[in-house]
This record gives C-alpha cells, sequence and structure tokens, in this order.
C-alpha cells in the first residue's frame, strides 16, 4: 500500500479527510493506493506521481498517474507488470497498468528516478530517468499528455555507470544518480 499522511496536522499525525479510506471502515484510514509490491523509489512531476515498482520474478515496471487519483489498485498480486501473476486468466478491469515494463532478461530490479526539469540539457525536459540496480543501464522516458510513453532512450549501457541505487535532484532540477561502489553520478550534456 501506499500511505498518505499530514505530517503537521497531529501527534503523530493526522490522516488527510479526503483519503479514499479516511473513514477506516474499508481499509486503514492512511491508505491512498494498494496493489503495490516493492516500490524502488517514487516522485512528483507537477500533477503526475511516477512509481517504480520491483517485480517479483518476471516484469518490472513504472507507473505514471494524476496525484488527485485516490483509492487506486496497481494490480499486484493479481499482475506483476502487465501480465497475470498467479492465474493466467486474471481481470485487470480496474486495475492500473503500467505505462512501460520490461523483462527480467534486460534487468531484475527497477530504481525509480526522477522527471528532469534542469537547465543543463534542455532537450531532456520532460524525460522520467530510471535504471536497473542488476544490469545498470539509464534509460528515461517522455509521457504525452494521453499518459503514453512517446520517446524512449537508454543513456548508459549495461554497467557503465555500477549498480544504480538511487536518483536525486538538485534546487536547480539537475539530476543525479548513486551506485552501490560509492559514486556520485551528475548527469550533463555530453
Amino acid at each position: 500500500a501506499m500511505l498518505r499522511i499530514d505530517v503537521d496536522g497531529g501527534s503523530p499525525y493526522a490522516t488527510p479527510g479526503d483519503n479514499p479510506f479516511a473513514d477506516g471502515q474499508a481499509g486503514a484510514p492512511e491508505v491512498w493506493a494498494i496493489g503495490l509490491r516493492n516500490p524502488w523509489r517514487w516522485s512528483f512531476d507537477g500533477d503526475r506521481l511516477y512509481v517504480a515498482d520491483v517485480g517479483q520474478d518476471l516484469i518490472e515496471e513504472i507507473d505514471a498517474v494524476s496525484v488527485r487519483d485516490a483509492g487506486l489498485n496497481y494490480g499486484w498480486p493479481i499482475m506483476e507488470g502487465d501480465r497475470c501473476f498467479s492465474s493466467s486468466n486474471c481481470q485487470s478491469d480496474g486495475l492500473v497498468l503500467p505505462v512501460l515494463t520490461y523483462g527480467h532478461g534486460d534487468g531484475c530490479s527497477i530504481t525509480g528516478g526522477y522527471v528532469y526539469r534542469g537547465e543543463t540539457m534542455p532537450e531532456l525536459r520532460g524525460h522520467y530517468f530510471y535504471s536497473d540496480f542488476c544490469s545498470g543501464w539509464v534509460r528515461s522516458i517522455r509521457l504525452g499528455a494521453d499518459g503514453a510513453v512517446e520517446d524512449a532512450r537508454e543513456w548508459f549501457p549495461a554497467g557503465e555507470l555500477g549498480m544504480v541505487t538511487s536518483f536525486g535532484i538538485d534546487s536547480l532540477g539537475e539530476l543525479y544518480a548513486t551506485t552501490a561502489n560509492g559514486k556520485l553520478w551528475r548527469f550533463v550534456s555530453g
């Protein structure tokens, strides 16, 4: 589940009244969304939320939804990415399907990042950057207004940076990556 709390609203926190289960009748009042297996980083870009969710056996996924959509079900354990997980005839009605998936032949553990909004690489504004911990490549996607992938690119091939553990952005929107070998990488035009 993904939780949404108000850290300034009470002690130790308050539950926003517009959470989908705020009344506590159908679920914990802190729950904002369900059906995530192991989200490894999520980030906001304007009114869109990006979630990188690590798969179980076969599929890694990126979900992108409006920040206003409460009570969404991202599909786990019914679906793994865009495929049925435990049955070949699962029902995906009402589930959020990912905007991008890749199989374990291409990696094994997605590392979510950020949408680039910096000045150093203006041609990449709007690209969401992500990596795979096992493979170490870095890729990006840009979504259209309808939420579909319009542009997908690979920036660093497998292993060039090492095992990417996380991404970060600074106050100017410039993009960074950290790796398991202790290095910090800053993205700049080449």
